[in-house]
């Protein structure tokens, strides 16, 4: 990512990628196809998702781009992929907080999977923390 990306247009006809990081600080989502990047996002955390736990944190995320990026999403498949291993099994868990059934219930209605993807292999997303940290600085 050291060079301008050039974005592709969406085929509805391939499953979409969601690579997503949050920092204490910062959240970076790139949506890709083939690992072509779609659209990318990047934006600051308020100051009490900041103290929140990187679960809630990731969490916030992705129902964040979600929600962005219903339009491409909503009706096709997509993939998920983190660097929190807990929110594989996001599905699977027991609902323990209200603030969780809150975020789940942003979810209703999506065909997606949860992947883990170690934050060394997460590449896209790390790349885009570097570029906002450096433009807040």
């Amino acid at each position: 990512m050291m060079e301008a990306v050039i974005l592709a247009n969406p085929d509805f006809t391939i499953p979409f990628t969601l690579e997503m990081d949050a920092s204490g600080v910062a959240m970076r989502v790139v949506l890709l196809q083939n690992s072509h990047p779609i659209a990318y996002f990047n934006k600051l955390l308020c100051p009490q998702l900041q103290r929140a736990s990187t679960y809630i944190r990731e969490l916030h995320v992705i129902t964040s781009v979600v929600r962005k990026w219903c339009h491409y999403l909503i009706g096709n498949p997509f993939i998920i992929l983190t660097d929190h291993k807990s929110l594989r099994e996001l599905m699977s868990q027991v609902i323990q907080t209200l603030e969780q059934q809150v975020y789940l219930s942003k979810l209703l209605g999506y065909n997606y999977t949860i992947h883990y993807k170690s934050e060394a292999n997460n590449v896209v997303a790390n790349a885009l923390s570097h570029i906002i940290l450096a433009a807040n600085h």
